[in-house]
């Protein structure tokens, strides 16, 4: 498995985000593209032009006026416009390429196998640590163990030769220390709904199952603390021993062959979960909606996942960032950076000092969720890591929520946002909470949504309060 991603938050990688990329590795550093080297150049270019007063500025000596430019010749690779602002799209299963879109296929009954793919963004207001970021606690905590670096503490090979800096983090993301999310009750109204086929969740925190998702309904792709096992003789261990060793601040060993147990959580140079695999293939194929939350899409297998569904299922991406992009929509925002910045170069050489009107990718987050414009900051960004997207077990970040032989880079099954022909493919930018609240409001199920987190929490206070009588 290959990472490459969330859309991550570049000044602090989350631990879900960790999991995951440990579950898929990390990709290596792509070179910048075409693009880029056209906007340093223009930017080089239009500096030295200035600095000779071959732009237009003022000079003691008067030079002869240049001669009017020659009009550009057109491109002959003229990127295609990208679909207006709230315009429809053509014939194709959804109404718009937005959430209302997406709710009114749900309410029309053609969508009853959802299949939501779920990744750190939709555990940020859960507020899963950061052990990466200098000043935390946590990050605190593991300095004194010397790490070679972070993502080693969910290194299988460093596991073995000192298991305690796992077990040190470990104590922080035990279940039932952190509380669902709104989109996490949104999963649950889902299911209860006969609507919600598969979870596939790149987190390892078992929110999904807190807030009352089915455990048969989630399939942790990068594992979970819900079972672990001997790294040696491969035999399971209690869970409750592996809970005592950590709060004790010690290091649980087999009962049998004595050999260090690991809670079954991906880590670097291991496999994917089998049932991962298994539940991919069969529930894939059934899906008649794809919804991908929170994920920055950079870890694979879990990334490449958006080209499994039929070509005419839609899909809904509700992320901070816009990721997944196909081979067609990255080259068309290329060439639209191209001709950017072509223009600014004529515009330089003519006097003209670059300006002009800002590029799209500076609209508005409205317009662009309508459009499904593509922006200039969807590349892939290599990540590491171990397990979910913001406690991943595989290597994402953003503990919102993207790798790269993959959807990162512009892969063949991504996302079509901004393609004339794209029917099917439908953005939100945003924070997850607050989009699941919308879809939620938008599909009649809002006093729903709020009573499900009133009573989730409830439950906790219960639970917390009946944990605290029996220690009295």
């Amino acid at each position: 498995m290959v990472a490459t991603q969330s859309s991550f938050d570049p000044h602090a990688v989350d631990l879900q985000t960790l999991t995951g990329c440990a579950a898929g590795g990390v990709a290596e550093a792509r070179c910048d593209d075409a693009a880029d080297v056209y906007d340093d150049a223009a930017r080089g270019i239009c500096d030295q032009l200035k600095k000779l007063d071959l732009g237009g500025g003022n000079h003691p000596t008067k030079r002869p006026a240049p001669a009017p430019a020659a009009p550009p010749s057109p491109s002959p690779a003229a990127p295609a416009p990208a679909a207006a602002a709230g315009a429809a799209p053509p014939a194709g299963p959804l109404p718009s390429l937005d959430l209302a879109g997406v709710a009114q296929l749900i309410l029309s009954g053609r969508a009853r196998n959802i299949v939501v793919m779920a990744g750190a963004g939709i555990s940020v207001s859960a507020g899963i640590p950061d052990f990466r970021t200098p000043g935390t606690g946590l990050y605190s905590q593991l300095q004194r163990y010397r790490l070679p670096y972070p993502e080693a503490v969910f290194s299988i090979d460093f596991f073995r030769r000192d298991p305690k800096p796992f077990y040190t983090l470990a104590k922080e993301l035990f279940p039932g220390g952190y509380a669902p999310t709104p989109a996490h009750f949104l999963l649950r109204l889902l299911s209860e709904r006969g609507l919600l086929l598969r979870v596939f969740t790149q987190n390892i925190d078992g929110l999904e199952q807190l807030a009352g998702v089915p455990a048969d309904r989630v399939v942790a792709a990068h594992g979970s603390f819900d079972s672990a096992h001997c790294i040696d003789c491969k035999r399971p261990a209690s869970m409750y021993a592996v809970q005592a060793a950590v709060y004790d601040d010690g290091v649980c060993a087999c009962d049998a062959c004595g050999g260090l147990v690991k809670p079954d959580i991906v880590f670097f140079g291991e496999p994917l979960p089998a049932r991962f695999h298994r539940r991919r293939a069969e529930d894939m194929p059934r899906a008649d909606l794809l919804i991908v939350m929170g994920t920055s899409l950079v870890v694979q297998p879990f990334a490449s996942m958006i080209g499994d569904v039929a070509p005419d299922v839609p899909r809904l991406l509700i992320n901070r960032e816009r990721v997944g992009h196909s081979r067609a929509a990255k080259a068309l925002e290329r060439r639209r950076r191209e001709e950017e910045a072509r223009r600014k170069l004529r515009a330089c050489a003519s006097g003209g000092g670059g300006g002009g009107s800002p590029s799209p990718s500076g609209a508005s987050d409205e317009a662009n969720n309508a459009a499904g414009t593509v922006s200039d900051d969807d590349a892939a960004r290599p990540t590491a890591g171990a397990g979910a997207d913001g406690i991943d077990s595989g290597c994402e970040s953003d503990v919102s929520g993207s790798s790269d032989s993959s959807s990162g880079s512009g892969a063949s099954g991504g996302f079509d946002f901004g393609l004339p022909h794209n029917a099917r493919d439908a953005m939100h930018l945003g924070d997850a909470d607050v989009a699941a609240r919308q879809l939620a409001a938008l599909l009649g199920w809002g006093d729903e949504l709020k009573a499900a987190i009133a009573a989730g929490a409830q439950a906790r206070a219960a639970a917390a309060a009946a944990e605290e009588e029996e220690k009295d």
